[in-house]
């Protein structure tokens, strides 16, 4: 039975997609989304993982979170609004 794990069939056939930081927080994973956005810096820098950078990088991403949730909160009292 093929399966997805031969590099043969994985180049040929299979849909690969680079899922950025704000996929992961649309679906509820920070820790992903954490993940990503340093990995993403790493690769754009080029700079070594530092302790420094990496907090640098949960702060931001902590704050897209936040942010997030504050703006679906207001939609979802407007929503609620218009409903009366």
């Amino acid at each position: 039975m093929p399966h997805f794990t031969n590099a043969d069939l994985m180049s040929r056939y299979a849909d690969q997609q680079t899922l950025h930081f704000t996929y992961y927080l649309k679906h509820g994973r920070p820790s992903f989304a954490v993940f990503a956005f340093t990995i993403a810096n790493y690769r754009l820098d080029s700079h070594k993982l530092t302790r420094r950078s990496v907090d640098y990088d949960l702060i931001s991403v902590l704050y897209c979170c936040l942010i997030t949730v504050t703006f679906v909160k207001c939609l979802e009292a407007v929503v609620a609004s218009e409903r009366l």
